[in-house]
């Protein structure tokens, strides 16, 4: 009696996962919002995707698929927030390659031009900045500098309603 209960059991379970996994996986083409998108991404480490930053790699992913839904430059607004392990993806050339200390530049450079040109803001944690004695000469053009440092200004992004992500 006791086998059999566990066989009926059994049955009940895998005929309920099969269930689950036979069902057609909905495909979502389209998001519902559209405009006064918010994101403040938080990039603390130095992991690469392909020789660049992956912290800054998948914020221009999200740009690109904002302009494949027609969603406009002016209908989101990205600030990624540099720190820790991550900072020095901000460092000018010079001050990359005594960083690093190697003589390659700095391969980020042109991926924050373009996510800047984008409207995307990237800012850099001062505290992070002062840890290292790195001054606004040291880095690239347009990088904003967190004086309040990057969780002060996370936590601010947030309560004005941004979306947070981590990388």
């Amino acid at each position: 009696m006791k086998f059999i209960l566990i066989e009926i059991y059994l049955i009940l379970v895998f005929s309920s996962l099969n269930n689950l996994f036979s069902q057609e996986n909905p495909d979502i083409k389209e998001i519902t919002k559209t405009v006064s998108i918010t994101s403040v991404w938080e990039v603390k480490t130095g992991d690469l995707e392909g020789g660049l930053a992956g912290g800054l790699v998948y914020p221009g992913k999200l740009v690109e698929r904002y302009k494949l839904l027609n969603i406009g430059r002016n209908d989101y607004r990205i600030s990624v927030v540099l720190h820790l392990a991550a900072g020095h993806f901000a460092l000018n050339d010079s001050s990359y390659k005594a960083y690093t200390k190697s003589d390659q530049p700095n391969p980020n450079r042109e991926l924050i031009s373009k996510l800047q040109e984008e409207g995307v803001r990237i800012e850099l944690c001062g505290v992070t900045m002062a840890n290292n004695g790195w001054i606004a000469d040291n880095l690239l053009p347009g990088i904003i500098i967190l004086s309040v440092g990057a969780y002060a200004r996370i936590i601010d992004l947030e309560k004005q309603g941004y979306s947070y992500i981590r990388y």
